[in-house]
This record gives C-alpha cells, sequence and structure tokens, in this order.
C-alpha cells in the first residue's frame, strides 16, 4: 500500500493506527491486514460451525487465536468483543453465545470490506464518484428483493434531508431511471433473483449515471469486494444494516 493508502487507513472506524511506523512495524501490518482479510470468511465459518457443534473448548482456541490478529491490525475495539465472547463461551451461556458471535462477525466484514476498500482507492479517487447537486433534500433509490428490508431503510432514511424510493428488483429499477429524476444515490443488494447488484450497477453506470453506488452484502471475501468493484461499487454496508453506519455513509458521499 502506498503512503495515501496508509492515511485513509486511518480514517476506518475500528482501526488505531499509530502516526508513526517503523518499515518493519508497517510490513508487519500490511501482511497482518492481508491475513485478516483473506482468512476471515474461512474463520467465521469455522466459529459458526464449532457453536452449531457446541465444541466450545476449539470455540475458544479459535476466538482466542482471532482476538491475536485483530491486536496486531490495531483494531482493539474488536478484540476487545472477542475477548469478552470468549468469557461468555467460558460460562457457557448458549443463546449470549449466539447473539454477541453474530454481531460479532458482523462487525469483522463490515471491517474487512474497509480495509479493502482503503486498498483500491484513495480519498480522492472516492470524491470522483458522484455529482455535488444544489439541491438540498438528496434523492436515494435502494433495490432489494426483500419488502421488509426496503421498508427499514425506508424508516430510518425517509426525512427532511433525503428522499427515499425502493423497488423489489433491477428490472423495475431500470424502469425507474427512464421516467425519474436520476438519483443522487443509489442501495443495491448484490443477491436478488433474475439481475443481481452487479448487473444492475454496470447498467446503471451503461446509462450514464455516476451517482454513488453501495452495495448491501453479506460476502466480505476478496473476490467478492473485486468483483462488486469492478462493477462499479462505490462502497459497501453489511446486512443486517447498522443504522448509524448507514447514516454515516449517506453523510459522507451526499453531505
Amino acid at each position: 500500500m502506498s503512503k495515501i493508502e496508509l492515511e485513509f487507513l486511518k480514517t476506518i472506524q475500528g482501526l488505531d493506527i499509530p502516526k508513526d511506523m517503523s518499515d518493519k512495524e508497517s510490513a508487519d501490518f500490511y501482511g497482518n491486514l492481508d491475513n485478516f482479510v483473506d482468512t476471515l470468511s474461512e474463520k467465521s465459518h469455522e466459529l459458526t460451525k464449532l457453536f452449531v457443534a457446541s465444541d466450545y473448548f476449539f470455540l475458544r482456541k479459535k476466538l482466542v487465536e482471532l482476538e491475536l490478529l485483530l491486536g496486531r491490525i490495531r483494531a482493539s475495539g474488536a478484540a476487545a468483543k472477542c475477548h469478552d465472547l470468549i468469557n461468555t463461551v467460558i460460562e457457557g451461556e448458549n443463546d449470549e453465545i449466539d447473539i454477541y458471535l453474530g454481531k460479532l462477525i458482523s462487525e469483522l466484514n463490515t471491517l474487512s470490506i474497509d480495509i479493502q476498500m482503503a486498498q483500491h482507492k484513495s480519498k480522492e479517487e472516492r470524491k470522483k464518484r458522484w455529482d455535488q447537486t444544489t439541491e438540498t433534500r438528496k434523492n436515494i433509490l435502494a433495490v432489494d428483493d426483500m419488502p421488509v428490508l426496503l421498508n427499514t431503510l425506508k424508516g430510518v432514511i425517509d426525512g427532511e434531508k433525503y428522499k427515499f424510493s425502493g423497488l423489489t428488483s433491477g428490472k423495475a429499477a431500470l424502469k425507474y431511471l427512464d421516467t425519474h429524476t436520476p438519483p443522487d444515490l443509489f442501495i443495491v443488494d448484490i443477491e436478488m433473483p433474475e439481475m443481481d447488484g452487479y448487473e444492475l450497477a454496470k447498467n446503471i453506470a451503461a446509462r450514464g449515471y455516476n451517482a454513488p453506488i453501495i452495495f448491501l452484502t453479506n460476502n466480505a471475501t476478496r473476490d467478492a469486494v473485486i468483483r462488486a468493484l469492478k462493477a462499479g461499487a462505490t462502497d459497501f454496508l453489511v446486512k443486517p444494516v447498522d443504522e448509524e453506519l448507514l447514516l454515516e455513509r449517506l453523510e459522507q458521499y451526499l453531505g
């Protein structure tokens, strides 16, 4: 990574990166970042599998390994949550383990995607992804095949600052673009029938729209992120969507 990308990494919520690092510290840090991103999906699957099997001995062991890795990438907050989960596993509260493990995996997926975005884009490149408009109320179009999620997004977004529209398919979204004012931002689910988020994003770009596209996903693997970036993704939100993080993203891109 270049120094600009390091400065961008310092803006990621959840990473406590020091002002200065030696060459060896930098090399170790970047190596651990790559390790975290490349193995997170496998680790998450393994942790879930061990919990389902009630194999608490190995679940604790894997959580300890994960806590150490989080410490190496300076994710102190996530490391602390991982440590708390280890203590919960020791106490054997099954329902609490399920809840906290799910929250931890979701948080780590978000962190992994943010790290990958830092690897692919600098701050300047991200700013070029959208147009500045003079309207005070920005239009947001969300596309997801689950109406429940669209209703949730509408409840969070729609108001004096943003105008929300939701559609349940890629085809409906393309028809919408033919007859409505271009949105200032798109929120697109990746996994949809008939036309998935990748294809929809490519169609949006082909029509000349350059508004930011935020993908909704549960997949934080490097291949999935790269494929989304090639399709036109500006950013990502992990499902289930964290309301505060959603509003932070909107503020970041729309002000």
